[in-house]
């Protein structure tokens, strides 16, 4: 993968370093392989002990492991489906007088 590649692999490698927790501030999961991608996937490959040193051209086994490791975070779930977690946001609100906020008076989490 060439810097000035565009298209859905990039898409994925780029959204794959969303999930990561390596922002795209500037220009996000765009479909184009600039700058921005290059310096996080040399970011992610020097923090996971792989050669970084790749100039403009990502090796294909590096794309391959960026969205293997993305694909197993996001198989994480969301937080509510776990048994301890209960959102009290919504019962709070149930029975509430006009023109008070409930959530106000929840004082714990």
């Amino acid at each position: 993968m060439d810097k000035g590649n565009r298209g859905e692999e990039v898409k994925k490698l780029q959204l794959s370093l969303q999930t990561l927790g390596y922002p795209l501030p500037r220009f996000g999961a765009d479909a184009w392989l600039g700058t921005e991608t290059l310096d996080a996937v040399d970011h992610w490959a020097e923090e996971h002990g792989f050669d970084s040193d790749f100039g403009e051209s990502i090796p294909e086994c590096l794309v391959l492991a960026i969205n293997a490791a993305a694909s197993t975070m996001s198989n994480v779930g969301d937080v509510s489906s776990f048994p301890l977690v209960y959102d009290v946001r919504d019962d709070a609100w149930k029975g509430a007088e006009k023109g008070q906020n409930p959530i106000r008076r929840i004082d714990t989490i």
